[in-house]
């Protein structure tokens, strides 16, 4: 009781001394709402005591902004512990409301409430309804396969490996240690409130590319309810549903950009792409000479590469780092961090380049014609300069195309 006490003194006394002004209520809320540092068993309390201080202290200023507020709280539930990017979707209203009918198995419904699919993320929230709902710490789908109207395998996680070999063996699939679905078996999932007999429950993931499909086909195999104290529940039963996607969706584009200097401090940029949510960027640099030349024998090419990489080669020498992208607006946007996806890595080539990737809170919604790539390359800042593929001009017999 004493904490709840403390916590709505905390959130009234940031609204008496932020709120001067009516433009600025709305920049709190939100940062009370997706503050990623709240936890999941106590997001549903905290929303709630947000919205009242929030009415007890517009009633004492006069000001009712009850429409604004609602867009705030209780929608769009994908927006909590999102990426700044997923956000900016959001709020272009690049997200998808199913309104569907759930799908029942004994005391369990399962529906799906909000979905966003672009080239690179896929976010499904996902309502269920159980009777067990206040005892319940987290979930844990066992086994989920979604595909779209092409067969297309989308998502596929199973149990056990005994699992995938018998999927296999079914589909006719000889690769049998590897997983076939598009998400490669990149996964993330939340539980992110729980509100009277339903659970909301967050699943996200990741591709190099998702098609652009239209219809999502999503089949859920057993559930693991945990509950305190390490006690979990094995909840059998089979859920399927399928999802109309909307054409904002399966007619996507990404915007492509190519670097407009050449040879910048011996960076090349392999790709440079801005999607509804996030930015990938991907460069070559050089780290080194190449560790063997082709007149080594494969004795002393096995030795060269251990020397190399056995005795603490480290990325230090060639760290990357401070990385972010600004528009022509003065807007910056920094790499993504997410606990679902590589966002960013390195590959060291036998050949002395290095490999390099990144990805970025930039969207289309804040994308302009030219961007500039700005980083730390061994302690020298470099920028590059990146112009939208479609402005790129070329000129045939005086004609611009």
């Amino acid at each position: 009781m004493k904490r709840d006490i403390l916590l709505d003194e905390k959130i009234e006394k940031i609204f008496k001394e932020k709120i001067k002004k009516s433009d600025k209520y709305n920049i709190v809320i939100q940062r009370a709402l997706f503050d990623e540092k709240i936890t999941n068993k106590n997001n549903l309390a905290i929303l709630k005591r947000v919205a009242c201080v929030i009415f007890l202290c517009i009633l004492a200023k006069g000001i009712i902004f009850t429409k604004d507020i609602s867009a705030f709280i209780g929608k769009h539930l994908l927006n909590i512990n999102s990426n700044e990017g997923i956000r900016a979707a959001i709020e272009n209203d690049y997200i998808h409301e199913t309104n569907m009918e759930p799908s029942s198995y004994n005391d369990v419904s399962i529906k799906i409430d909000e979905i966003i699919m672009d080239k690179f993320n896929l976010l499904i929230l996902f309502d269920i309804e159980t009777p067990k709902v206040e005892k319940i710490q987290n979930i844990k789908i066992e086994n989920l396969i979604i595909t779209d109207e092409k067969d297309n395998y989308i998502v596929l996680k199973l149990e056990s490996s005994d699992e995938y070999k018998e999927f296999y063996e079914e589909q006719n699939i000889k690769q049998n240690y590897k997983n076939i679905a598009l998400n490669n078996g990149a996964y993330y999932e939340q539980l992110v409130i729980k509100q009277n007999k339903n659970l909301k429950f967050k699943y996200t993931t990741h591709s190099e590319e998702f098609p652009k499909s239209k219809i999502l086909n999503v089949k859920i195999k057993n559930l693991i309810f945990e509950f305190e104290k390490g006690n979990n529940e094995k909840i059998l039963g089979e859920w399927n549903f399928s999802i109309d996607l909307p054409e904002k969706m399966y007619n996507r584009k990404v915007k492509l950009y190519n670097e407009t200097d050449e040879n910048t401090e011996d960076i090349s940029i392999v790709k440079a792409e801005v999607s509804n949510t996030e930015t990938r960027i991907e460069l070559t640099t050089k780290w080194g000479e190449p560790v063997y030349t082709d007149e080594d024998s494969e004795e002393e090419k096995r030795r060269k590469i251990d020397e190399v990489f056995n005795k603490n080669h480290s990325i230090k020498e060639i760290l990357i780092k401070d990385e972010y992208i600004e528009n022509s607006n003065g807007e910056r946007f920094y790499p993504v961090i997410n606990s679902n996806d590589d966002n960013g890595g390195y590959n060291q080539m036998l050949d002395g380049t290095l490999r390099y990737w990144q990805t970025f809170n930039l969207t289309e919604y804040n994308a302009t014609d030219t961007l500039k790539l700005v980083l730390n390359k061994q302690g020298k800042i470099i920028e590059i300069n990146l112009k939208n593929k479609k402005w790129l001009c070329s000129v045939i017999n005086g004609i611009i195309i």
